[in-house]
């Protein structure tokens, strides 16, 4: 376990030496990379996929130069989504209605 603890650590030890710019791409990336794997549990689950709650302030991120309320705004709709989906997969595999 120290081994791994240790790996995290360096890391996040190179994440927090990043540009602004560059965390802020990491961070939505993974963030698209969580609700994809969210999205494929749930596809396998027999969820629609056309419930998922997306927001337009995630297509902000597209546009140049994204400002800091953009960002913010797009990783709020994010989290909020994760939330949605989780909360669908677990009522699904829980058998909750």
């Amino acid at each position: 376990m120290q081994e791994v603890e240790n790996t995290y650590n360096e890391f996040m030890d190179a994440f927090v030496k990043l540009p602004k710019e560059t965390k802020r791409d990491e961070i939505v990336g993974k963030l698209r990379e969580v609700i994809a794997r969210m999205m494929e549990l749930s596809y396998n689950l027999g969820l629609p996929e056309d419930e998922l709650l997306l927001s337009k302030e995630i297509l902000d991120l597209d546009k140049k130069p994204v400002s800091e309320d953009d960002y913010l705004e797009a990783v709020f709709a994010y989290i909020n989504c994760l939330e949605d989906l989780l909360g669908k997969y677990l009522a699904k595999t829980l058998n909750v209605e």
